[in-house]
């Protein structure tokens, strides 16, 4: 050995000093797993925070989409209807067809005929008469020559001091004072026809007071009864329409044209009967079935009561205090693994399919009921196993139960009589899975967006039978557990929970729609039974999207 006198060091010494070097440089690998397992804690503790963030982020970048969108067609939708009813309330442009004798035929048409307001003389019939039945001939005609038109003046000077008065809107001219009247037919009259008329049949003014504005379109063909759209009665009217455009126009009218003028008056016609029986038949039809799928984020808020158990040494002599035996490792190992599970237990991912029932109350509520399926999961990270032994008095031997994580034994409390918690080298991955059969009740309302579109919120409740609940672990030493409806479990059997969602719809046909938006599950109770409890426990959630179809039955082919 050295000393102040001898400068030499020994062999001993030499090794101590190599092992004092050796210990800087390399450190033990207990040391390294330590600064590993800090390491790891911190990492995922920002992940944590970080995946918090971005995950309200998406969910309020989602509903700003979904509240925005929504404002923007009820905007257009808002203006279209100000511009429908602007050009609804627009009076029609009437054009009046000139004629020869100074009369004229109004283009618009109408089936209501002027009426005079005073009592008239026939005057003497000149030349030949005209039969009270008498039509005048469909064929095409031409205008008369000014020579015609003098002579038509020159022998009928009585009569040309006379006028005719047609009222805007009129299709008949009232010829005598009897019921026979001439109805305006296809083409343009010649004035030797027109003055062999005015000849036979003078026709005195007629003096009144102007026939008023028409109503609204929309209200005319609201008020159009059925029997109207028969064709008896639509024949008639859709020749004498279709053709006043010719009269208007003083030519020839083809015969495809006429025939496209009928067709779209037949159609401008019979199209309030369709949609009014189509309205008629989907208010008929109440129930419907439909079918959605929600994907979520599922988080149980589950916490376990922290027991610090205390390490005893062994020593006789000293009494050993309740409880199982722990060693002073075990007892720290025991205190981290509660931290661990608090920090690193996170939400998973959700799946819930459901079908439903409803039953439309009015236009706007509807009333679903039906049945679901749903499979909610959590995980959490740990690097902590716990081992428990249970002694035998009898044949003093201790028996080694199956290896669990930290979750279970805490829930019971630690009820052997000996426990061991060992670390292991790699942390590793613990799944919590709940399936859950549900009975769903809610209330539903929607509105209109556009002809296709809707917007729909739903709110209610549900009964959750739990059917089954698992943990399984990653790490190959520790055995799965499973709990069925009837065995004795830690979890609470039934339990009940509030929903809402809102979201947009689009109609595909008139039976068949899809509907897709948030929605928002939270539950009544804790997950874990009051008994198992014993720490303060949160209340389990689910937030998410859900996508449905829609039957409304009653409408197929349609």
């Amino acid at each position: 050995m050295s000393s102040p006198d001898n400068k030499d060091y020994g062999d001993l010494e030499q090794a101590m000093w190599r092992r004092f070097q050796d210990a800087e440089a390399m450190p033990d690998p207990e040391v390294w797993s330590r600064i590993d397992h800090a390491l790891a804690m911190q990492d995922n503790e920002k992940y944590k925070k970080r995946a918090l963030f971005y995950r309200q982020l998406a969910a309020a970048c989602f509903i700003l989409f979904v509240l925005s969108g929504s404002a923007l067609v009820l905007h257009f939708k808002q203006d279209q209807e100000q511009e429908l009813l602007a050009s609804a309330e627009q009076p029609q442009p009437q054009t009046k067809a000139p004629i020869a004798g100074n009369a004229t035929i109004n283009s618009t048409p109408t089936t209501e005929a002027a009426q005079p307001s005073g009592n008239y003389t026939l005057p003497k019939a000149e030349e030949g008469t005209i039969a009270a039945n008498a039509q005048v001939p469909s064929t095409n005609y031409s205008y008369a020559e000014p020579e015609e038109e003098a002579t038509l003046f020159s022998r009928n000077s009585k009569a040309s001091n006379k006028s005719v008065q047609n009222n805007a809107g009129q299709n008949y001219t009232t010829v005598a004072a009897t019921t026979a009247t001439m109805a305006t037919q296809p083409g343009v009259y010649s004035a030797g026809q027109l003055a062999a008329t005015t000849a036979n049949n003078a026709v005195p003014s007629v003096t009144g007071s102007q026939v008023q504005g028409y109503m609204p379109a929309s209200q005319a063909i609201a008020v159009v009864p059925d029997t109207y759209t028969s064709p008896t009665v639509l024949n008639p009217l859709l020749r004498r329409n279709a053709t006043l455009g010719s009269i208007a126009a003083g030519g020839n009218v083809p015969e495809s044209a006429v025939q496209q003028k009928q067709d779209e008056l037949l159609l401008a016609l019979n199209k309030p009967t369709e949609s009014e029986t189509a309205e008629k038949a989907t208010k008929n039809s109440r129930w419907n079935v439909g079918m959605g799928v929600a994907s979520s984020y599922f988080t149980q808020n589950v916490d376990i009561p922290e027991q610090y158990l205390a390490a005893s040494d062994g020593r006789p002599g000293i009494m050993r205090h309740t409880g199982p035996i722990v060693s002073v490792e075990t007892a720290e190992n025991l205190v981290n693994a509660y931290k661990e599970f608090e920090d690193n237990t996170q939400a998973a991912n959700a799946i819930n399919v459901d079908a439903k029932a409803g039953f439309r109350l009015n236009k706007r509520f509807k009333v679903l009921a039906g049945l679901g399926y749903s499979k909610n999961t959590s995980k959490t990270r740990t690097s902590y196993i716990v081992e428990q032994f249970l002694f035998n008095p009898r044949n003093n031997e201790r028996s080694k139960l199956k290896p669990t994580t930290v979750f279970l034994p805490s829930l019971h409390t630690f009820t052997t009589d000996s426990v061991s918690v060992i670390k292991t080298k790699e942390p590793f991955n613990v799944d919590y899975s709940y399936q859950m059969l549900s009975v769903p009740l809610e209330v539903q309302v929607e509105g209109a967006i556009g002809q296709k579109w809707f917007w729909y919120a739903h709110g209610g409740g549900a009964a959750n039978v739990i059917m089954q609940s698992t943990i399984k672990a990653d790490n190959p030493e520790i055995a799965d557990v499973s709990y069925g409806p009837g065995d004795d479990s830690p979890f609470r059997k039934v339990q009940f929970s509030g929903n809402a969602g809102l979201g947009l719809g689009k109609r595909l046909t008139d039976a068949v729609s899809i509907s897709f938006g948030p929605e928002y599950r939270h539950f009544f109770s804790s997950l874990l039974a009051s008994e198992y409890a014993n720490a303060k426990q949160g209340k389990p959630y689910t937030i998410g999207v859900n996508m449905g179809i829609n039957y409304m039955l009653g409408q197929a082919g349609k």
